[in-house]
């Protein structure tokens, strides 16, 4: 029995928890990249650029989980007839590009991010009852045309008919594949055109005197831990930006909304491209462990 709250299945519920506890109300566009920032970027100049076609990858949530046969080509097909690829990209985001050297936290150089990620629960008529979009790469336009693309679909159960449950929970990623070839066309929704910086790469990391995240005072008592597994966007002035918190692995709701709670608040040490202060999608892994009392 649980005794200090409800076990939480992620990645779904993961953007309900988060929704109001990390959005500050904020719009979106206040969490693009400054233009002092993107500016600074100009002026190292991209070494190169590297042809990517921005695709689209349907898969079952549940990782020992399996989609009917053909369900990922027939509703890629569907998506890419409704889907209206942007009329600008911004390219804010940042990656490190090997060789990187863990121990200093450095890359020998980045290319930009394009990441948009979907949850949804389909139906077997054909709809699509619940959807949450993020946006780790801050590719508003993007997002918005991906949202609206599967509200689409589902507005005319165009969902592809599957008899195995009676909904099935989804994970659609929208992001760059730089070897292009390998990608089925049907999967394949636009191309662009990626600049790579061959200038040191600094990695994001936590500000020095930041607070950690309190211990639920439920779990406390019950001397209960969790270990949660985030990737969220860390913005060039260190805060983190509310529409890319991603939840891969938790259990209690307890830890969610304390780390909610902490990331709503956060302020890291910003990734540096060169001299340029850039925003950078993480993964950060957080254990909560009760540490026995010396008898």
């Amino acid at each position: 029995m649980n005794t200090i709250g409800t076990l939480v299945s992620v990645p779904v519920l993961s953007l309900l928890l988060l929704a109001s506890a990390v959005n500050t109300g904020a719009p979106v566009s206040a969490y693009l990249a400054s233009a002092d920032t993107v500016g600074c970027v100009d002026t190292l100049h991209a070494t190169d650029t590297i042809p990517a076609v921005i695709k689209v990858s349907v898969r079952h949530q549940d990782s020992s989980g399996k989609l009917p046969p053909d369900f990922e080509g027939l509703f890629a097909q569907e998506f890419r007839s409704r889907f209206k690829p942007p009329a600008q990209l911004p390219l804010s985001v940042m990656f490190g590009d090997p060789p990187c050297d863990r121990g200093k936290n450095v890359c020998s150089g980045a290319t930009p991010l394009v990441h948009v990620v979907a949850y949804a629960v389909v139906a077997s008529d054909g709809t699509i009852p619940h959807l949450g979009v993020l946006s780790p790469s801050l590719n508003r336009e993007l997002a918005d045309s991906v949202r609206s693309a599967l509200m689409s679909m589902s507005k005319a159960n165009m969902v592809p008919f599957f008899q195995t449950e009676k909904t099935l929970p989804l994970t659609i990623i929208v992001n760059s594949e730089d070897h292009p070839d390998s990608i089925p066309q049907v999967r394949r929704l636009f191309r662009a055109k990626l600049p790579r910086y061959a200038v040191q790469f600094q990695h994001a990391q936590m500000a020095e005197n930041s607070a950690p995240p309190k211990y639920p005072l439920a779990a406390k008592r019950a001397f209960v831990g969790d270990t949660l597994k985030f990737q969220f966007t860390i913005l060039s002035d260190g805060r983190v930006a509310p529409q890319s918190v991603d939840i891969l692995h938790a259990h209690y709701r307890e830890f969610l909304d304390t780390m909610a709670d902490a990331l709503s608040t956060a302020v890291f040490q910003p990734a540096k491209l060169g001299a340029c202060p850039v925003a950078e999608w993480v993964t950060q892994t957080y254990r909560f462990a009760m540490r026995p009392t010396a008898q």
